[in-house]
């Protein structure tokens, strides 16, 4: 059997089906009505679990199909992950990575990591990758609080221009960006701030890339994640002049 599944699959179903007939499609819905795959217990080949505690999101960054194949956020309960990671910390599992498409909008991700902090067998924890938005107090105080959460925070920036963040539809302006980061290496001098950045953006000019350039550098990512743009159709950037 192969099973195909994931974000392609939602925006290429009739595509997928017509191409490849011997192909076996498993939507993201068939997937949430079955209760048997809720629950993770074994990771094989890995010796770090991952748990995915949400899924969706509501950002609708102009470059990005994923609210449009994955939907809104949607969180799962609290109660049903700490079982899984139980589960998971039982079966030897001692590192655990936070996961999910927009894993700032999980509605109570501190008191969440409070409550994981303290399970049995849990020795570290990561988080997968925050927006800048969604870095508050409470959260950078409890990822402060404890030996057990990894220093390590990725937070894409996309573009170190004004201009260029504007059109991508980025809620943060450089300068949000800049103190956000300043906040988190007050209360955690040690962490490494890994990130990504797109160039090539509609409209990206010589002066927007020096300056994606500039604050990359004053910031001093221990990892920058660099890609270039390419078109998604039926998002807002694949109808923007100036195409580079």
């Amino acid at each position: 059997r192969v099973i195909v599944t994931g974000c392609y699959v939602e925006k290429e179903d009739d595509y997928l089906r017509e191409r490849f007939p011997q192909i076996e499609i498993v939507r993201r819905k068939d997937l949430l009505n079955n209760s048997n795959v809720n629950k993770i217990h074994y990771f094989s080949g890995h010796t770090r679990a991952f748990i995915k505690i949400e899924d969706g999101c509501a950002k609708f960054c102009s470059y990005c199909i994923i609210p449009y194949v994955r939907g809104r956020v949607k969180n799962r309960e609290a109660k049903e992950i700490l079982e899984e990671i139980e589960g998971l910390a039982s079966n030897g599992y001692q590192e655990f990575v936070i996961t999910g498409v927009d894993l700032g909008a999980y509605e109570g991700l501190p008191d969440l990591l409070h409550k994981l902090e303290k399970l049995k067998g849990v020795e570290r924890i990561r988080l997968s990758s925050l927006e800048p938005g969604d870095i508050s107090e409470p959260l950078i105080e409890i990822l402060a609080s404890s030996p057990k959460f990894c220093p390590h925070l990725h937070i894409p920036l996309q573009s170190g221009d004004d201009k260029m963040l504007q059109l991508m539809d980025r809620d943060y302006t450089v300068d949000n960006y800049r103190k956000t980061i300043a906040k988190i290496r007050e209360k955690i001098p040690e962490i490494c701030i890994s990130t990504d950045v797109m160039v090539g953006f509609p409209g990206e000019d010589e002066e927007a890339f020096k300056n994606t350039a500039r604050i990359i550098e004053e910031v001093g990512f221990s990892r920058v994640h660099c890609f270039r743009y390419s078109t998604r159709e039926k998002t807002r950037a694949a109808k923007l002049p100036n195409p580079v």
